[in-house]
């Protein structure tokens, strides 16, 4: 058997997912067949052509690192005891992966910013491009802007050699006192946390998550308002002792600020506002400096 070494072609680096085509042919080849290694890498069925042949690789690779795929060329030819080889190697690299949370959940209400970054990108070959609909953002973060709407978010991460991925998320609103659209930061940041994706202990964000740096009262508020339902002025009492300047807001139920009145420290214990100005309805009142907060409800009638 004479044998004639062809030698080695590489291809391009390709993604998992890829279609990989490459054109067999060369001059006194018939047919030819080839194996391929590792074979667990590929999703190919078809091993054998005639010269002219388009073999079609489909690389199916999930590892953390890439990996390289060679194809075992031989061709037979004409010549009975004459064969061809060739080897034929590309680059393979995992599919891009990212996390996002599947669902946000939004105070319908709410002010300012949610700010979305996806989490953990890897695979393919950075850098990377994002496109983000239907708001046809490019940026890696999207920020969403008051009013908020519910539906559906996509993102594509995709990088210059042909490696795509997409996830969705859905935005849902829900109805919230004014505590929870207040109690952290106007502008919200979601950002998931470094865990592998899909490995069925991912934790996906609340937009409510947050840490306190300020005491929050419930039912046993040192902070009264009375009387309430008024129709003229209202008056607030508090037991604590302000070692500091504060200030007192009231809002309306869609959560915009309609008052800030300031609170010094000579005041005592109390301090009367004039609700003339509000129209019938239910307000929020905010009593707040740097080392506490208190919420009260006003009817005005």
């Amino acid at each position: 058997m004479t044998e004639f070494d062809l030698g080695t072609v590489t291809l391009p680096v390709q993604c998992s997912g890829n279609l990989v085509t490459y054109t067999l042919f060369e001059p006194d080849v018939s047919y030819w067949e080839w194996t391929v290694s590792p074979s667990a890498y590929v999703l190919d069925t078809i091993f054998e052509g005639v010269n002219g042949h388009v073999l079609e690789s489909h690389p199916y690779y999930t590892g953390s690192s890439s990996a390289i795929i060679t194809y075992n060329l031989v061709g037979h030819t004409v010549i009975p005891g004459t064969i061809f080889l060739k080897k034929l190697i590309f680059e393979v690299l995992p599919p891009i992966q990212f996390q996002v949370p599947e669902v946000i959940e939004i105070c319908e209400h709410k002010p300012g910013t949610v700010t979305i970054t996806p989490g953990l990108i890897t695979g393919g070959q950075p850098p990377y491009s994002y496109l983000w609909n239907p708001s046809g953002d490019t940026l890696q973060t999207l920020v969403l802007h008051a009013p908020f709407h519910a539906g559906f978010i996509d993102l594509t991460v995709y990088d210059t050699i042909g490696c795509v991925t997409n996830d969705s998320i859905e935005i849902k609103l829900k109805s919230c006192d004014f505590a929870e659209m207040y109690e952290d930061e106007i502008n919200d940041t979601i950002n998931p946390q470094p865990q592998r994706p899909h490995d069925g202990n991912f934790t996906y964000p609340d937009v409510k998550s947050y840490n306190r740096s300020t005491e929050e009262i419930d039912n046993t508020s040192p902070f009264q308002i009375h009387p309430t339902p008024t129709s003229g002025n209202a008056t607030l009492v508090w037991t604590i002792e302000l070692h500091q300047d504060a200030i007192v807001e009231i809002f309306n139920t869609q959560g915009f600020r309609l008052m800030k009145l300031p609170v010094y420290t000579s005041e005592g214990y109390r301090k009367q506002i004039d609700t003339q100005s509000l129209a019938p309805g239910i307000y929020f009142v905010s009593f707040s400096n740097g080392e506490f907060r208190y919420v009260g409800r006003l009817v005005r009638i």
